[in-house]
Parts: structure tokens; C-alpha cells; sequence
């Protein structure tokens, strides 16, 4: 490794590299040691025994990714490395990215990988940023607010690169997205990336989430539906799927003679249902067909709770119904007094 020739390209450094790696633990410290600090010996010009240096380094933390957790005590050298202000410069490339990758491979908590992973979405190359964007997807939670200031940002470099993330969070980072998108404090450039990001998602996602809607499992029948809405227009496909709950005469779950489940226990068809027509309604997709429903399920006292939260979550689209039910006398006095 230390005998790198930055001239001889054939110089086998890469190949020493992974040996270092594979040897694991005895090899921690000395490539510790040449992470920190390594000046290229010899009578090279500085420029060159920079570049020597470098890449000797970037080879060295290249070989302590390959331990994976085994180099967890090198993670605070990883993290200098990353930061290392050359962003744009071939040291990004030969020191940086390489130590970025290192970094994800040895899979550090959150707490230390997360500020550095964001901090890395302002490399300009083509090399950091997606090493970056898929180290960011361990650590969905943990990233999601930093990526949503990222993307609310004046960095243009950081805010396409954040977008991009959000993207590979997929489902995770649509409600935030989609409060994003919606927000009249946020800049227009910043709703419209947020606008790009959902439609993305959405052509990921809809098809898998109309799957779910077919599913046995009533709990992520109704948590397929949740998504589908906050997912708006760009869900539509899955409208007649949801026209079909919304009309089903929907069974209780379980089967005749079979011990209840704690979930056949507490299933309840309304708020199926609710859930059906909110996403409709938030879709855009059949709302004379999903506002009328919840409306009627107002008079019933089983369904009256599902029915009132589900008519809050829909927004707009929702009102010539409401106003129609508050103006008729003919309409339940409960009702009438909600709507």
C-alpha cells in the first residue's frame, strides 16, 4: 500500500487495499494511522506526492469499509475524513468518496453518520453524492427533517441531492413531502422540487400500494389507503380499487368456528370504510361517490367518530357536500350541526 506509485498505473493499490480489509482486526490501527496522517516519501514534486498521499489514504479507509463493523473504533477518523473541505477537487474523489463509502459500510448509529451523510450532499461530483443518498436510506427516520431543510434550502447542489433522497426513502418521506408541496411559506422552487419528488415516489409506489389494498391484513389495507391519499392526483390508478371497499359490504374477519384474533377484535367496517373514501376524496377521484357516503355516516352512532375525522382530513373537496347537509332542514339535526 505505502509503496504506491502515483506514476505506474498499474500500481496495485487497490488490491492491497482489499487484502488489508480481509485481514480485519490486526490491520485496524496502522490503517488508523495512515488515514490520519501519510506523507509520501520520496523526491516527488509536492503536487505529486499530494496526490500520492491521497490516494493512499482514500486506499487505506477504502480497506476499513471492508471490515464493516469490526472498524466501528475508526469511525471518528471516517467522519474527519469526509469532512475534509476539497469538495470539487480530484481529493473528493480519491479521499472523500472513498471514506464516505467506508463510513456507510461500517454502519455507525445514527448519531455521528447522519449531520455527515447530509453534510456530504453538497459534493459536487457524481461520486460522493450518491454514496451519500444511499447511506441516508439506513437512517430514514433520523435523515428525514435534515433532508427536508436540505430541500428548503439556498444550495442548489444539496436540494437536487436531497430530493433524490427523499425519492429512495419513498413512503416514508411523503407526508412530508406533501406538507412540503402544500405550504404557502415555502419558496416556489422548493414546492415544485417537492411536487417532483412525490410524482416520483408515486410512480414507484402505486402499483406496490395497490397490491395492499387486496391484501387479508386489514391493518395494512387501511394504511395502504393512507398513503394512496397523502399521495393525492398522482395515486389515481387506484381509484376503482377503492371504489370497491367503499361499496363492499364488508365482513368482520375471521372465519366461522375459529378462535378471534386481538385484530378481528378490534376491526371496525366503518372506519374501513372512512379510510376509503377519505383517500378518494384526497385522490380527487369519485369525491359524488366517497362525500355522500361519509356524510350518511354521520347518522350512524357506530360510525359517527370515523365518519367526522375522516370529513376534517379530506380538505376542500368536501364542501359543496357539507354546505348542503348545514342549508337542508331535512338533513339529521347532529349532522346538519357538524357539516
Amino acid at each position: 500500500l505505502l509503496e504506491y506509485d502515483y506514476g505506474n498505473l498499474i500500481s496495485p493499490l487497490s488490491a492491497a487495499a482489499a487484502g488489508l480489509g480481509n485481514i480485519g482486526e490486526s490491520a485496524l490501527n496502522p490503517l488508523m494511522g495512515i488515514c490520519r496522517s501519510y506523507e509520501a516519501p520520496g523526491k516527488s514534486s509536492r503536487s505529486d506526492a499530494d496526490r500520492k498521499a491521497t490516494r493512499v489514504r482514500g486506499a487505506a479507509a477504502t480497506a476499513l469499509g471492508r471490515m464493516g463493523q469490526v472498524a466501528t473504533p475508526a469511525i471518528p477518523v471516517l467522519v474527519e475524513l469526509v469532512q475534509t473541505k476539497a469538495y470539487g477537487s480530484t481529493t473528493a474523489f480519491d479521499l472523500v468518496a472513498p471514506a464516505l463509502e467506508a463510513l456507510i459500510n461500517v454502519r455507525p448509529d445514527a448519531s455521528p453518520a447522519v449531520p455527515v451523510l447530509l453534510g456530504a450532499l453538497h459534493i459536487g461530483d457524481s461520486t460522493g453524492q450518491p454514496a451519500a443518498v444511499r447511506g441516508l436510506t439506513n437512517y430514514s427516520k433520523q435523515a428525514l427533517p435534515g433532508l427536508i431543510a436540505l430541500l428548503s434550502g439556498a444550495n442548489y447542489t444539496a436540494r437536487s441531492a436531497a430530493a433524490t433522497a427523499l425519492v429512495a426513502l419513498g413512503n416514508e418521506a411523503v407526508p412530508a413531502l406533501a406538507a412540503l408541496a402544500q405550504s404557502r411559506n415555502a419558496p416556489s422552487g422548493t414546492r415544485e422540487m417537492a411536487r417532483g419528488a412525490l410524482a416520483q415516489i408515486g410512480r414507484q409506489s402505486v402499483p406496490n400500494l395497490i397490491v395492499r389494498l387486496r391484501s387479508n391484513d386489514r391493518r395494512e389495507v387501511i394504511e395502504a389507503m393512507r398513503r394512496l391519499g397523502q399521495l393525492g392526483p398522482l395515486a389515481a390508478a387506484a381509484a376503482p380499487d377503492l371504489v370497491r371497499i367503499l361499496n363492499a359490504n364488508v365482513p368482520e374477519p375471521g372465519k366461522v368456528g375459529e378462535r378471534p384474533s386481538i385484530q378481528t377484535l378490534l376491526f371496525r367496517p366503518e372506519e374501513f370504510r372512512a379510510a376509503a373514501a377519505v383517500a378518494l376524496c384526497q385522490i380527487g377521484q369519485q369525491t359524488d361517490l366517497a362525500a355522500p357516503v361519509l356524510i350518511e355516516m354521520l347518522k350512524s352512532s357506530r360510525a359517527e367518530q370515523s365518519a367526522e375525522q375522516a370529513l376534517r382530513g379530506t380538505g376542500r373537496t368536501v364542501l359543496p357536500w357539507l354546505f348542503e347537509a348545514a342549508m337542508n332542514l331535512r338533513t339529521d339535526r347532529n349532522v346538519q350541526q357538524f357539516a
